[in-house]
């Protein structure tokens, strides 16, 4: 199923579900290869990166 915003940008095949941790960890399983799990733990590392600017950004703000 495709959505409006992927339909205007003329993006075609395109799963969010691909770049998200959920996705990447889900598809693990005992015989997966090296690629693999660098990848999940690629995409964890970022997701923990973007997130902790995210929240120091926040807290910079808010003078919490």
């Amino acid at each position: 199923m495709e959505s409006w915003i992927t339909i205007k940008l003329g993006v075609k095949n395109f799963d969010i579900n691909d770049y998200l941790i959920v996705n990447q960890i889900s598809e693990l399983d005992l015989s997966a290869s090296a690629k693999t799990v660098g990848g999940a733990f690629a995409v964890a590392a970022v997701w923990a990166v973007v997130s902790l600017i995210a929240v120091y950004g926040v807290f910079k703000r808010r003078d919490i």
